[in-house]
């Protein structure tokens, strides 16, 4: 961590300023009691931007206190609070300060970015604290005001909360959350086999064990989870069924079997084939199929078990099928969300780069973006993509513009081929040179 970033002077003119604001609001509702206080909406980029919270106060205003609500509710919403967004006086000095904890947390590698956001956090949970004490000086308040830092995040919003809220009010406010708890940890004593069936039972719900959790378990118990989902494949989410055996990696006959079968109907079956690696069944198969599938462990959503990166099946099927090299563009345009690459894939990162198939290649390009993974892989990664400057492809030549400009001071040495790019043929190109050379 700096030793050049004051945090102390940090914490304190950001709660001077958010107190001023609460007195400010105090002001217009002099006799009006107000329930809640939150810090709320941080906008953060990894590696990016790291800004500072929006004010939220909240007024009773008449309406009778309500428990259990939790986040699930309005009343712990800070949007839907009376004042969702305090505005400030001091909006210059404001800027100021998220320009300097934006130019601290990228000043060195992404490991830093992580570690200023964890104590960014920190001082903002010091500082809901602080305003929790300070307010009832500065407003009128319930007997059971509250003060907390929200964030979208469920598990990170809850525990925020309860760092700042005291623990008998935590209970009542947070009853759902602490109830959904309780039962995950029930489930969690049943055998593995029953915790599948269970968990399969709640695709598509989106109360209590909702969908998303049931996945992130299933996943979690990996291979004891395939029985349950074979049996949900022909069922109304079997889709979800699906995705989720894919993520789970394993090559289990009887789930290829099932996932074969659906493989011309649905989209996932296809995809999560190509997951599993059953790449010669997909390669016979009709187009439209066999590009989901081979493209499938290229993509962010079907991310679960960690994969090798590799192209070549992919490579060998556009080139013996070149008419369906549209659908594999359409399949991983760019927007597309791609796979997060790791360091034993940054080789063949490389190669994909300088792959015959324009798509190999401006996929490979984008995840190439990884600064995360260290200098030894930039060492790789940024030579590679600065070749990519002077592809004939322009959607390649963009990908690598922005990847480029990802790794920041490693990119510096390539900057005067970046800026040449303002004279691209390509309009979109241009527009993008001097966002990835101030990145």
């Amino acid at each position: 961590m700096s030793q050049t970033f004051d945090w102390s002077a940090f914490e304190q003119n950001l709660f001077d300023m958010l107190l001023a604001g609460v007195g400010r609001t105090a002001s217009l509702h002099p006799d009006e009691p107000f329930y809640a206080l939150a810090l709320h909406h941080v906008y953060r980029e990894r590696d990016g931007r790291l800004l500072l919270p929006l004010l939220a106060l909240a007024l009773e205003s008449g309406s009778p206190p309500r428990a259990g609500d939790g986040f699930s509710g309005s009343r712990l919403s800070p949007w839907d609070f009376s004042h969702p967004e305090v505005g400030l006086s001091e909006e210059e000095e404001w800027r100021a300060f998220e320009l300097a904890l934006t130019a601290e947390a990228t000043r060195s590698n992404v490991a830093h970015w992580d570690a200023v956001e964890s104590r960014y956090f920190q001082v903002l949970v010091d500082v809901a604290r602080r305003l929790r004490d300070a307010a009832p000086d500065r407003l009128t308040v319930t007997a059971d005001f509250v003060a907390f830092v929200h964030d979208l995040d469920l598990a990170h919003g809850v525990e925020l909360a309860r760092r700042t809220i005291p623990e008998e009010r935590f209970t009542e406010l947070f009853a759902t959350e602490l109830a959904l708890a309780a039962e995950k940890a029930a489930l969690a004593e049943r055998p593995a086999a029953e915790q599948a069936r269970v968990l399969v039972s709640r695709f598509g719900c989106y109360e209590g064990i909702t969908s998303k959790m049931a996945q992130r378990g299933l996943l979690a118990l990996g291979e004891a989870a395939i029985e349950a989902l074979v049996e949900a494949l022909p069922g109304t989410h079997g889709w979800t069924a699906a995705k989720v055996l894919g993520q789970i990696g394993a090559l289990d006959p009887a789930a290829v079997a099932a996932l074969r079968e659906g493989a011309a109907q649905s989209l996932w079956h296809a995809m999560a084939l190509g997951m599993l690696g059953d790449h010669d069944w997909l390669v016979e198969q009709q187009p439209v199929t066999a590009v989901r599938g081979l493209c499938a462990p290229l993509k962010a959503i079907t991310e679960g078990r960690p994969r090798p990166l590799d192209y070549g099946p992919l490579e060998g099927y556009l080139k013996r099928a070149p008419r369906a090299r549209p659908l594999a563009e359409a399949e991983l345009e760019p927007g597309s969300s791609y796979v997060t690459i790791r360091s034993g894939d940054v080789a063949e990162a490389c190669r994909g780069m300088a792959s015959d198939e324009p798509v190999v290649r401006w996929h490979a390009a984008s995840v190439a973006r990884a600064r995360e993974l260290g200098d030894a892989a930039g060492a790789l990664l940024v030579p590679a993509l600065a070749e990519r400057l002077s592809d004939a492809h322009p959607i390649v030549r963009r990908l690598a513009l922005l990847s480029l400009g990802s790794w920041k001071e490693a990119a510096e040495p390539y900057h005067a081929a970046m800026a040449a790019l303002s004279d691209d043929p390509d309009e979109t190109v241009r527009g993008l040179v001097d966002h990835a050379l101030r990145r």
